[in-house]
């Protein structure tokens, strides 16, 4: 498994070295811009969509044939992808608590860092969480479009649900414990996880 991380980390680096760039520069911008710290949420979508890119480029290259003939089980190959979104949601989001702490010192307004740390974390593992199981049954390109279907409506039922209290989604975060969050996205990721193993163990390539 630790090859096809390495594999993963290899290849976003090369392949999508500009979306690091970009995730770079908004980070950057969440501190220098007044009023940026929005832009904190962006580095987390971003980064946590990257696993959806790197699968959607196997599929080109029909790297599923390939890893069919090497000595390691479907779920293992599907865990790695898993072991990798997680990591780099992790990454990015201790990086966004550190922009919004800076941000926060900058402009002289309330530092709340372990909040953004949750919510920067509950959000990028929710991504992946409805996306991989998608782009797994139905490929990619059409897993995408139906994942953002259904976040559209998620987000859309959230919005209102929250704006009878104050109109801001973030809101449940305030009525809701971290710890609870953090289970709850955990649940949720292993579910995702056992769902995707079950599909692509299904496969034929």
């Amino acid at each position: 498994m630790k090859a096809l991380i390495r594999k993963d980390f290899y290849e976003s680096i090369t392949a999508f070295r500009m979306l690091v760039v970009v995730i770079a520069v908004l980070g950057g911008a969440s501190i220098l811009i007044p009023g940026g710290r929005m832009l904190i949420a962006y580095m987390v979508v971003i980064a946590s969509s990257l696993t959806s890119s790197l699968i959607q480029q196997e599929e080109r290259e029909g790297w599923q044939t390939y890893a069919g003939a090497l000595p390691v089980a479907r779920k293992t190959v599907v865990g790695a992808k898993y072991i990798f979104s997680l990591g780099l949601v992790v990454l990015v989001s201790v990086l966004a608590m550190i922009c919004q702490i800076v941000a926060g010192l900058r402009e002289g307004l309330a530092i709340m860092p372990l909040s953004t740390l949750t919510q920067c974390f509950a959000i990028g593992l929710l991504l992946p969480c409805l996306t991989l199981p998608l782009a797994y049954q139905f490929g990619t390109e059409k897993g995408r479009y139906i994942g953002m279907f259904i976040m559209i409506l998620f987000a859309l039922g959230a919005m209102r649900l929250t704006s009878q209290v104050s109109g801001n989604v973030n809101v449940m975060f305030d009525y809701v414990p971290a710890w609870l969050v953090l289970i709850v996205v955990a649940v949720l990721y292993v579910i995702s996880w056992w769902i995707s193993v079950k599909i692509y163990q299904k496969k034929e390539f």
